[in-house]
């Protein structure tokens, strides 16, 4: 393996990455290359289009790609939930206990 087999840090961990938003599909493919990715935020892709190429980053021993297609429901996510508080409740705050009332 060499140096340019390995990818940079992101905040979210190590990993080159694109995301792909197509309606309500998010498109994920991890591990690409360091510096092989030919897109950028807001291109249009299509069809056969090249992305970047298969590398290794992070802690692993060979090339490999993680791929992955979300359906998100958006209203799942943003439904209120209802829960309910014991009227004894201490929660640890601190190494102090809080009461909830």
């Amino acid at each position: 393996m060499s140096s340019d087999d390995v990818g940079g840090r992101l905040a979210t961990g190590w990993s080159n990455l694109v995301i792909v938003k197509s309606g309500d599909l998010d498109h994920y493919d991890f591990h690409l290359k360091k510096d092989s990715v030919t897109v950028g935020y807001g291109d249009v892709v299509t069809e056969g289009m090249e992305l970047g190429r298969v590398g290794n980053t992070g802690a692993s021993s060979a090339p490999h790609l993680h791929f992955g297609v979300h359906a998100i429901d958006p209203a799942g996510v943003l439904r209120p939930v209802a829960i309910s508080i014991r009227d004894d409740l201490q929660v640890p705050m601190n190494d102090h206990a809080i009461e909830v009332t």
